[in-house]
């Protein structure tokens, strides 16, 4: 199967006719070109609206990094401690390329950056990112997990809203039926017009195709992925809101 994928970048029309991938989160194997160069195909079921969601993007420069730094899969090896990026340029669905420079490779630390483009493209999204060995410290958290009711009790992102909501129904979007659904456990949806208590939500998520490495672990750089869905807590401590407003922040 093949997907026909237009983009413009600084301006330029591209177009790529590309092989729909096996699962979504193969779209963040890479393949070394040389040089520091790196080919990926990021597959549609990533779209949100119109562009792949964010986290596939960052998760795919993360794992032109590794690669490029020689991470390999043994426990001591280094791993992804920090990382931002900015969206300079949309990144749509199928091929595109990975540019990437190691800024500083260190027996303990080691720091780079990378860019993710559609082919042919002059900007895309760019990173920086630090990978580091684990090492004895202070391990502690503050968080503990809110009391909500199991995910089987949670109205799922994929259903319809009920016929009271008064909000227009849509189609959902490749993201939400193809990778990731999400059951919102702790808030008020945005046609709820019960008075609200504190900007605070939580969302149960699961993955259609768990991304699991060849030790069968979970693969760490899912966490890019997550960070970039949860609802905006502040929709759910300003009021009632009947644009859907409550919604996960990528739709």
């Amino acid at each position: 199967m093949e997907e026909v994928t237009e983009s413009r970048a600084g301006g330029d029309l591209h177009v790529a006719s590309t092989p729909v991938t096996r699962t979504p989160w193969a779209s963040t194997e890479v393949e070394s070109m040389g040089g520091g160069r790196y080919a990926a195909t990021i597959d549609p079921s990533w779209t949100l609206a119109t562009f792949p969601q964010g986290g596939v993007v960052a998760a795919l420069a993360a794992r032109a990094m590794e690669s490029e730094l020689g991470l390999g899969p043994a426990a001591e090896r280094q791993q992804l401690r920090s990382i931002h990026g900015v969206f300079v340029s949309p990144v749509p669905s199928g091929s595109v390329e990975i540019d990437v420079a190691v800024l500083r490779h260190g027996r303990s630390m080691s720091q780079a950056q990378a860019t993710v483009r559609a082919v042919g493209a002059e900007a895309g999204f760019t990173a920086l990112a630090a990978f580091g060995r684990t090492r004895l410290g202070p391990a502690f958290t503050e968080l503990t997990m809110p009391v909500v009711p199991p995910p089987e009790a949670c109205r799922s992102f994929r259903e319809p809203f009920p016929p009271d909501a008064g909000i227009e129904q849509w189609e959902p979007m490749p993201f939400w039926v193809h990778v990731l659904e999400g059951r919102p456990a702790l808030g008020s949806p945005p046609w709820d017009p019960s008075p609200r208590t504190k900007a605070e939500v939580a969302t149960w998520y699961r993955m259609d195709d768990q991304p699991v490495r060849s030790d069968g672990t979970l693969d760490p750089l899912t966490s890019l992925v997550m960070v970039d869905v949860m609802p905006r807590p502040s929709s759910n401590g300003s009021g009632p809101d009947r644009t859907g407003g409550s919604l996960p922040a990528s739709t």
